[in-house]
């Protein structure tokens, strides 16, 4: 991953997230998938290079337990 942007979103979700880097194989037996703070991030189009998807609300619950307040997953 070389950039994530935009670096901030509304907390009721929505915002189109672009993912840049390399490699971003979609796969059928290795789909992609993009989690935010353990939540799905439904993945509008992507390419070799750029993921992008709409990010989720998060409940007024939530917590950051992770490192650096990052919660991006790919996989």
């Amino acid at each position: 991953v070389h950039s994530i942007a935009p670096s901030t979103g509304s907390t009721v979700g929505g915002t189109i997230l672009t993912i840049r880097g390399n490699f971003f194989n979609d796969h059928p037996q290795h789909p992609l998938m993009v989690h935010i703070d353990g939540q799905p991030c439904p993945i509008i189009d992507s390419n070799q290079t750029t993921i992008r998807c709409r990010t989720p609300g998060i409940s007024d619950r939530a917590t950051n337990h992770r490192a650096g307040g990052r919660g991006l997953e790919i996989y």
